[in-house]
């Protein structure tokens, strides 16, 4: 995968260099979707919890975007890459994202609970379900405003 498809942010929305190391967001322009780095909330916590942490940072209008949210399993697959493992994205665009379970605004279908909600596992890329109590990473995710970026 080529650089190209990911382009770093400023506070500002504007696009900064390759080898900027002070960003606010990452660009996937092929899934036109902006990903916040994980590290804005570096500890694991329930989906209630994740649900409000997107709340916040909604109401902070965080790199001048007030429509983030917890982001669906496609997604989050969508910035993997099997160049890299543990975590399986590229650190340079993706800074701070865990090896481990992050939360999506997906709930399993009702056949098994409606306590469940779909993980994506960022050690590997694997996907799994979590009870709403359980805790996981939050990766905040939106879709370019129609403003553009």
């Amino acid at each position: 995968m080529t650089t190209s498809t990911k382009i770093k942010l400023s506070a500002s929305g504007e696009r900064l260099p390759d080898d900027a190391t002070d960003f606010a967001a990452t660009l996937n322009t092929e899934t036109n979707r902006i990903t916040a780095p994980a590290s804005l909330h570096p500890k694991q916590m329930d989906h209630a919890a994740a649900v409000k942490a997107i709340a916040e940072l909604n109401a902070a209008n965080y790199a001048g975007i007030s429509t983030w949210r917890l982001g669906k399993r496609w997604e989050h697959i969508a910035d993997t890459d099997p160049q890299f493992s543990n975590p399986i994205v590229d650190p340079a665009f993706y800074p701070g994202t865990p090896s481990d379970y992050v939360w999506t605004e997906e709930s399993v279908p009702k056949a098994w609970s409606a306590d469940l909600v779909f993980v994506v596992n960022f050690y590997g890329g694997s996907v799994n379900d979590y009870r709403r109590y359980d805790e996981a990473f939050v990766r905040p995710v939106c879709a370019v405003p129609s403003s553009g970026q």
